[in-house]
């Protein structure tokens, strides 16, 4: 996934900077710097702010989905 991808699910409210992290394996600096230079929330005097709680919904949620595709693939392998 290119760095504009990561920027745009970003500002899309998708994923904040920590899940991005774990999800992309992108250091939470470089994510920084490419929201910085990237985003269209990026002008003076504009503040973005996480909400603490949904971040870590959304984390849960994915964690979820992951071991649910896991199971599945692992069922698919045991078939085949």
């Amino acid at each position: 996934m290119s760095y504009k991808e990561i920027v745009s699910l970003f500002e899309k409210g998708r994923f904040s900077v920590i899940p991005q992290e774990k999800l992309y394996d992108v250091h939470n600096v470089n994510n920084y710097n490419w929201i910085c230079k990237f985003s269209s929330f990026n002008e003076i005097g504009i503040k973005v702010v996480e909400i603490k709680g949904s971040k870590i919904t959304k984390l849960s949620e994915l964690e979820k989905k992951v071991k649910a595709i896991e199971q599945i693939v692992g069922q698919k392998a045991d078939q085949g």
